[in-house]
């Protein structure tokens, strides 16, 4: 008796498991088990873009280098950086496959987001109250595994 209980617990568990996954990757939904990058080339170096996203409307934003994995340890919402690195953070709206949002950090003035979200990708329009430019942007989603 005891083991059928626990073949139905290990069942159960595994199809929530299954279940979430399947959700967390449909098509034009916005993920939030992972990263969404974009490489920057300047004049002095590579930089990469992240943006995550919290399933309460949270979103934070960074440009820095490093692999994703790597920026998933430290990269979380009310992480203090070190100097020279600034974090931007902000809430964003969705409705259907448009999302909306604005980031700012600390040292920084707002950026503007806005566009679609698409299968494991988004694509966005960026305005910058720094210097006044626009862009069209993708970002491509890696899952990555977060300690917070």
């Amino acid at each position: 008796m005891r083991i059928s209980r626990l073949n139905n617990l290990i069942l159960v568990a595994l199809s929530m498991a299954v279940c979430s996954t399947v959700a967390a990757a449909a098509p034009g939904s916005l993920r939030s088990d992972g990263l969404y990058y974009r490489h920057e080339t300047g004049e002095s170096s590579d930089l990469t873009a992240y943006l995550r996203f919290y399933p309460d409307g949270r979103v934070i934003y960074v440009v820095c280098d490093g692999p994703p994995a790597k920026i998933a340890k430290w990269f979380y919402w009310g992480y203090v950086p070190k100097p020279g690195l600034d974090l931007a953070q902000g809430r964003y709206s969705i409705q259907g496959s448009r999302i909306r949002f604005s980031t700012r950090a600390t040292q920084e003035p707002r950026i503007d987001f806005s566009g679609e979200v698409r299968q494991n990708s988004l694509l966005l329009r960026t305005f910058s109250h720094y210097n006044g430019r626009r862009a069209k942007v993708g970002f491509s989603f890696t899952p990555v595994r977060f300690l917070r």
